[in-house]
């Protein structure tokens, strides 16, 4: 073999070496599915970061309320993820994007308004999953890096 192959596949190696040490890093759990850390709330609006150090402070306004209940839902905290997704608890998962806005800074925000047309009591979880690596990065499982419990009466 010539010697620029011997040197692509010495990169490539680097390269992936690297993208599974941060992946261990980062603490993705190592089975599929979301994990689901339990939060307790502290304010009638607000997740807590409790005993699994939730990244993401999410707030839901209103908390609770009759259907039809509009609900405005923001967060803030370490957005830097490679994918992200956003579970309603209904049944229903944005994973467009879409509710995650930056400033000219850099710093990123979630804001996303969803209605709930049912009774019951919704945990909104925000999904969060690392990804290392490219021109093609190797990605961990999603984990909940943020939640808000909404109740529709």
């Amino acid at each position: 073999m010539s010697r620029n192959i011997w040197i692509g596949i010495v990169v490539v190696v680097i390269l992936a070496a690297g993208a599974w040490w941060y992946l261990d890093q980062s603490n993705v759990p190592a089975i599929s599915g979301a994990t689901q850390i339990p939060t307790q709330q502290t304010t009638p609006n607000a997740s807590t970061q409790t005993s699994g150090n939730l990244p993401i402070a999410m707030l839901a306004n209103p908390n609770s309320g009759t259907a039809p209940l509009a609900v405005a839902i923001s967060g803030s905290g370490n957005l830097f993820y490679g994918n992200l997704k956003l579970d309603f608890g209904d049944g229903n998962v944005d994973t467009s994007n879409d509710f995650i806005s930056a400033d000219s800074y850099g710093n990123k925000t979630l804001r996303v308004s969803h209605t709930y047309t049912s009774p019951g009591t919704y945990s909104i979880n925000l999904l969060g999953q690392s990804c290392a690596g490219a021109p093609m990065p190797i990605c961990g499982s999603f984990s909940t890096i943020g939640t808000v419990t909404v109740t529709v009466h």
